[in-house]
């Protein structure tokens, strides 16, 4: 994923917990200096941001395509981006480019794709709460994130003030606790035996890594009970009820007629008038409505008495999105962040560097595990005679998990990633293997005391007589960096 400006820092804490916000200007004007020094000194910090942040940055401009990047705007095949590209494709060529393989809207199919539908432009509160809705759902595929995400799901229910905010969380919620439920005890799923029906392509925990998931089933539930009496309540009732039932435990927060009510929700026959109507009314028929936002008009967005949308002004309007979403929502943090970024960056290498360029700088190059591994090992030098000794310590580098991995990296280099401009690694072998492997990430590969070549970090690595001795004195290693915050 990429990572984009909050336009509402703390969102979720605001009202109960004020005095645990940052200071947004501090903050911005560190952040800002912190990826100057990334560009400048070409030492990515492991951050991959929007397209947009990184044009604006180097005095760029944000464009249309820069949309899809944002999780409020770009859910899946909905949400704004998809369903004005779908419209203005092949109409407007200054704002899209023309795709010959997407047919283009005659004007009629546009004006009725927009009846009924005012210019109202996304708020800030109305971004944040869909991209942390987003996240709900995607972490159903990254188990390491269950536990976070129900949280995050019993705050958004709580702050959500209006049905069509509740269905969209609700929503997210049904399908993170589908795949959570997978992963506890009696359940199929295992980290041998993945879950392709949900697309978890790193498999589910054992039973005892969705124990922390519990503690927070307690909030959620009591959340999910005020959400409504229709739709995703029932099946996020009854699969909190299989997650808390299978450890042997009560039913958190939920009396005993309720339970048996969760129970039978599944084959309780089909939804009254009523409640079909409501939810027609929010998912829509069109394939440019869809209910996480509306497509054009929030109810709560306080921008009441906007003029209708219309084929005419749609193209002004999509632009008018681009300015309010990308630039508009994150000043004057935004503005404070370019500014200190520019005055690190020395002028003459911000007029050298593209976006692209940019991004690298600051992200490194993105590999899995095996390609990160041969990378870091074609950048390497040592003497031919230190070749068992070098073996072993690549051996145990390729036994890293990706996250032992980035850890052991920076470590080592004092890079969060692969850097995207030249640099080297040389491993030195000492004889004195009692002690610990050492580095200094201050070298290059000039000889002279002018040290002004390319960035060369050095190790200077025991000759330890086997893998297991190396995996030790690493773990030391490591534990004393942690200790002092440098990895």
């Amino acid at each position: 994923g990429h990572y984009q400006l909050n336009p509402l820092p703390g969102y979720l804490v605001r009202d109960e917990q004020p005095e645990s916000l940052p200071e947004p200007e501090r903050c911005s004007r560190l952040f800002g200096r912190l990826l100057g020094m990334a560009v400048a000194h070409e030492s990515p910090i492991g951050l991959a941001l929007v397209p947009s942040l990184c044009k604006q940055l180097i005095g760029g401009v944000a464009d249309f395509e820069d949309l899809q990047y944002l999780p409020s705007l770009n859910d899946g095949g909905s949400g704004w981006y998809k369903s004005l590209r779908n419209m203005l494709v092949n109409r407007s060529p200054g704002l899209i480019k023309d795709d010959p393989a997407v047919p283009c809207m005659d004007t009629e199919e546009v004006e009725q794709a927009l009846a009924g539908l005012e210019a109202v432009m996304p708020s800030r509160a109305q971004q944040v709460f869909e991209s942390l809705a987003s996240f709900v759902g995607t972490a159903a595929h990254s188990p390491l994130s269950w536990e976070s995400a129900v949280n995050v799901a019993t705050a958004l229910l709580r702050k959500a003030k209006i049905q069509e905010k509740r269905d969209l969380i609700l929503g997210k919620t049904r399908d993170l606790l589908r795949v959570v439920s997978l992963g506890t005890p009696g359940a199929a799923a295992s980290l041998d035996n993945p879950c392709p029906e949900f697309g978890c392509s790193t498999g589910c925990p054992p039973a005892d890594a969705a124990l922390p998931l519990l503690r927070g089933l307690r909030e959620l539930q009591e959340a999910i009970n005020i959400a409504g009496q229709f739709g995703d309540v029932y099946e996020c009732r009854e699969l909190i009820r299989r997650l808390v039932d299978e450890r042997g435990e009560e039913d958190p927060g939920v009396s005993s007629p309720e339970r048996k009510k969760a129970r039978t929700s599944s084959t309780r026959g089909p939804d009254t008038l009523e409640e079909k109507s409501s939810r027609e009314a929010l998912d829509g028929d069109s394939p440019f409505e869809h209910s996480s936002s509306c497509v054009f008009s929030s109810p709560d967005s306080g921008d009441g008495g906007a003029a209708e949308l219309t084929a005419e002004g749609l193209s002004a309007f999509a632009e008018a999105v681009v300015q309010k979403a990308l630039v508009g929502n994150l000043q004057p943090r935004l503005s404070i962040i370019c500014k200190e970024f520019r005055s690190i960056v020395p002028r003459d290498v911000l007029e050298d560097l593209s976006w692209q360029n940019i991004q690298e700088r600051i992200s490194g190059k993105r590999l899995n595990s095996t390609d990160f591994v041969k990378e870091w090992r074609a950048k390497t030098t040592h003497s031919p005679a230190e070749d068992e000794t070098t073996e072993l310590w690549w051996s145990f580098v390729s036994e890293r998990s990706a996250e032992g991995l980035q850890r052991l990296f920076a470590w080592c280099t004092g890079f969060a990633s692969i850097p995207a401009t030249a640099w080297k690694f040389q491993i030195k072998v000492v004889e004195d293997a009692g002690g610990c492997p050492t580095v200094n990430t201050c070298m290059t590969d000039d000889p002279s005391h002018a040290n002004r070549g390319i960035k060369m970090p050095t190790m200077y690595l025991p000759a330890y007589s086997s893998g297991l001795i190396l995996a030790k004195k690493m773990e030391w290693a490591l534990a004393g960096a942690s200790g002092l915050t440098l990895c």
